[in-house]
């Protein structure tokens, strides 16, 4: 079901669900095309942004200046988003849980990370309010056997 780029996400009947799984679409087509800007719009204008160093971003203007540097040094990168879940708070709160992985054109060792991300509907749309990465930490053998 997963594609090497982009988004994986598992059906789910509720219409909110569906509009996160396009802002995370719309976020992964940005990233893809090394559009800063349009990365930066994913999130509410006062979102905050702690990558997996520990480096905090506060607006859009912070977060939208670290991916510019991102992309002027790593052309050509791509993301896959694979969501583990997401519960809504209230009818426009939700908390979103998952895995990014960075791949680079090169063919390098990808980037893996878990994140939680705090999502906000304004105007309609759903905007990133929060967002938190973590190391990834692949499954234990345990881990796989437990079902």
């Amino acid at each position: 079901m997963c594609a090497p780029t982009g988004l994986a996400q598992a059906a789910d009947p509720d219409p909110r669900q569906a509009e996160i799984t396009k802002t995370a679409e719309a976020f992964v087509e940005a990233f893809h095309n090394g559009d800063a800007k349009a990365v930066a719009a994913m999130w509410a204008p006062d979102g905050d942004f702690v990558d997996l160093e520990g480096r905090v971003m506060k607006g859009r203007d912070a977060i939208e200046k670290d991916f510019v540097e991102l992309f002027k040094e790593n052309k050509g990168l791509k993301l896959r988003i694979d969501v583990a879940s997401v519960r809504f708070l209230n009818g426009d709160t939700a908390i979103e849980d998952g895995t990014t992985t960075v791949l680079a054109p090169d063919g390098s060792t990808p980037s893996r990370a878990r994140y939680t991300n705090v999502l906000v509907k304004k105007d309609g749309k759903w905007l990133l309010s929060s967002v938190r990465e973590a190391p990834y930490v692949p499954p234990t053998h345990k881990d796989h056997l437990r079902s």
